[in-house]
């Protein structure tokens, strides 16, 4: 039920009510480093009914998923962590937030790229 970093994102979200989802704290850092700071890190993709209560809780209306863009190929069943990440966050979530999914680079995360690439994926989205 944590959601790594929602103590400083809040912060910034208002008057957006825009939060972008990672996987982990290290994606987060990397978007700090750009200077990104409405994020949040699910610590992994298992997004919980707890965590949609608290979104709720802070007026957020556009969830932006930024989970890891693996090769699907890679996973005995075809399909990504990130790939099933988002799947859940449409069950969970996809019903009461305008939920985007953040195209990233194939086969990278947040944390792998550099910060002028995060610069502009985020560019509509970061405060």
């Amino acid at each position: 039920s944590l959601l790594f970093n929602l103590f400083r994102a809040k912060l910034c979200v208002k008057p957006s009510n825009r939060l972008i989802l990672v996987e982990g704290p290290l994606d987060g850092m990397k978007l700090e480093e750009a200077g990104i700071h409405n994020w949040v890190a699910t610590l992994s993709t298992s997004f919980c009914h707890a965590h949609r209560t608290l979104l709720v809780k802070y007026g957020i209306k556009d969830l932006f998923v930024a989970y890891d863009n693996d090769d699907p190929n890679k996973y005995k069943d075809h399909e990504s962590p990130g790939e099933k990440g988002w799947d859940r966050m449409e069950r969970i979530v996809g019903d009461i937030f305008n939920l985007h999914r953040v195209p990233l680079p194939p086969d990278s995360d947040c944390g792998e790229l550099e910060v002028d690439q995060l610069k502009d994926i985020f560019k509509d989205i970061s405060c």
